[in-house]
């Protein structure tokens, strides 16, 4: 009979802390509920989903603005490409063109060179010399002929140096004086070279000028 009590006091105290705890838990779900109820989980949501939005909105222009910078580089890089080709094909024209104007510069020196040998003074002579003994007076050689100027200058200065051999030795070295000869034009020579000793062997005729 004690024992049956003890059992039965034993299982009203574990009904009784049972429905206590129950009791406090849908208190707790309750004040939970009032803290916490759905208007304040939904905003929690929409908070949630609009951080997401402004994440993934940031996310799409920071690809775009990848997308972007990616874009002008390439076109910058193609563009300086471009222009650096531009400047070489531009130098490779300026050296053939500096090429062109040095051979023409070349051409027009040879040319100027050409006229103006041309124009230079330029003597040319048909002379002759003749060996004169006469009895009773001095031996001279005769020097006879013409001298030309073929070009369009003026020679100056003009004069034949002449040096009269006998045998090996120098009988008589000396010039004969023409003085200008201008441009197309001419003198005749007639000069007598006096000389002493035996006859001349052998003669030389240099006409000098400047």
């Amino acid at each position: 009979m004690s024992e049956n009590k003890k059992n039965t006091g034993l299982k009203v105290a574990v009904i009784i802390v049972s429905a206590f705890l129950v009791v406090s838990i849908i208190i707790n779900v309750y004040f939970y509920t009032r803290q916490y109820g759905d208007n304040g989980l939904e905003t929690r949501v929409v908070n949630l989903q609009n951080q997401l939005d402004d994440l993934t909105i940031n996310h799409q222009n920071y690809v775009s603005d990848y997308s972007h910078s990616n874009i002008e580089y390439d076109v910058l890089e193609n563009d300086r490409d471009s222009q650096q080709s531009k400047v070489t094909n531009l130098q490779s024209d300026i050296d053939q063109l500096e090429n062109v104007v040095e051979q023409q510069e070349n051409e027009i020196d040879q040319l100027q060179d050409e006229i103006d040998g041309l124009k230079a003074p330029k003597l040319m002579t048909r002379l002759g010399a003749n060996d004169v003994r006469p009895l009773f007076s001095a031996s001279y050689m005769e020097i006879s002929g013409t001298v030309w100027n073929v070009g369009t200058n003026t020679a100056y200065d003009c004069r034949i140096h002449i040096v009269l051999y006998q045998g090996s030795t120098v009988a008589k070295a000396t010039y004969i004086d023409l003085g200008s000869i201008d441009g197309e034009t001419w003198k005749d020579v007639t000069e007598k070279i006096y000389y002493e000793g035996s006859a001349i062997t052998n003669w030389e005729m240099d006409i000098e000028y400047k």
